[in-house]
């Protein structure tokens, strides 16, 4: 069922929307890795190791 009625200023209005909101979800998740990776190798400070599911040794 339609959500909306049929207006191509709103079609186009959305699909802006649609486009900038993935892209806000690609940096998102970007940003997220990178602060994952800083832990990890740059602080080595143990904070990706307890976000890990199961059990993970230390290999020192």
């Amino acid at each position: 069922p339609a959500i909306a009625p049929h207006n191509l200023q709103l079609y186009a209005v959305l699909r802006q929307a649609h486009g900038w909101a993935g892209y806000l979800l690609f940096a998102t998740v970007l940003v997220h890795v990178g602060a994952a990776l800083m832990h990890a190798w740059v602080r080595r400070d143990g904070v990706l190791r307890s976000m890990w599911p199961g059990p993970l040794r230390r290999s020192d």
